[in-house]
């Protein structure tokens, strides 16, 4: 079937009898536009009920497929890298002082990420860790509380990356404005068939203009300032591609919201909740789990498995040279 909200819908009312004579003794609606309270009341509450039951699904880690998304995160913080000039080491005690090749475009108190330095004497060190910094000019600014005595740097070596929230983080990345739950972030170089894809510890918080979320992620996925690569949830509005499993689950929900419009008493609201939680969910973590499975198997032989059992006399053998 191909789903519609309008069938959501009234698949829902299905659950609970219809809508009675509250459409003009109609038990389903015939066009969502209508503006009698029940089928206002629908439309409005089967986007909460559909983003719901998504969530759901991903806090299980068995997320609906169709929901799913992958990005590679890194695009806007490296937008903003600045390759190092040159680094200098003051008297003591030995400020360092970082001169950048194009205008740096940080202010005193900001935090930066140092990767990709070269030279001797332990100036590497400073790679691949967090600085708050002293803005000294347009291309220069210095290391707080940080010393460098015998630092000795090669030239136009380094890279200033824009970490905009950290915490006990080495990097923040800007999450996409479609998300809504996070599944997994993954290995830096990203392969859908590789079983068992590396995850990496990773937290998601509101940004602090509240623009929208950013991920807060260790230093173990941005080797050599790579990127974050995550999978994360979406809000998929487009009931065509919706699974059976995941209408029932919507349905129900959307049953139960709906039982005070039409006369349902709290106990027909409790059940309606608990097939959902109890039945609804768990079938469509399996569904969702089926989907993940698929895997096409190499076949050498059209054998079928036939031949194996044969294998003291022989028989295997000639049917696999006959085949």
């Amino acid at each position: 079937m191909s789903w519609t909200n309008q069938k959501i819908i009234n698949k829902a009312l299905g659950k609970i009898g219809g809508a009675g004579n509250q459409l003009g003794s109609e038990p389903f609606i015939s066009d969502v536009t209508a503006q009698d309270p029940i089928t206002v009341f629908a439309v409005n509450t089967l986007e909460v009920v559909i983003r719901k039951a998504i969530e759901d699904l991903a806090l299980r880690d068995c997320p609906f497929r169709e929901s799913l998304k992958y990005a590679d995160l890194g695009t806007e913080l490296h937008a903003q890298d600045v390759d190092i000039a040159s680094i200098a080491i003051g008297v003591d005690p030995f400020p360092i002082t970082i001169t950048t090749a194009t205008d740096h475009n940080r202010t005193t108190g900001d935090i930066v990420y140092l990767t990709e330095i070269l030279g001797t004497g332990g100036i590497e060190d400073l790679n691949n860790a967090a600085y708050t910094i002293t803005v000294t000019g347009d291309k220069t600014f210095t290391l707080d509380d940080t010393t460098g005595e015998g630092y000795v740097h090669t030239a136009s070596s380094g890279v200033v990356a824009y970490t905009p929230e950290v915490g006990g983080w080495a990097y923040a990345f800007a999450l996409p404005s479609d998300y809504i739950a996070m599944v997994a972030q993954l290995q830096e170089s990203f392969n859908s068939t590789t079983k068992g894809r590396q995850k990496y510890r990773f937290e998601t918080i509101i940004n602090r203009d509240e623009t929208g979320m950013i991920l807060l992620t260790n230093d173990l996925s941005n080797t050599a300032g790579t990127s974050a690569f995550v999978q994360y949830v979406i809000y998929q509005d487009n009931p065509v591609v919706y699974s059976n499993p995941l209408v029932e689950c919507v349905a129900t929900l959307l049953a139960a919201e709906l039982c005070p419009m039409v006369g349902k008493g709290m106990d027909e609201r409790i059940k309606l909740l608990q097939e959902y939680q109890q039945v609804n969910i768990p079938e469509a973590m399996k569904f969702n789990t089926s989907q993940y499975n698929n895997l096409s198997k190499f076949v050498p032989n059209f054998l079928g498995g036939r031949g194996e059992a044969n294998q003291e006399d022989g028989s295997n053998q000639r049917a696999n040279s006959n085949a």
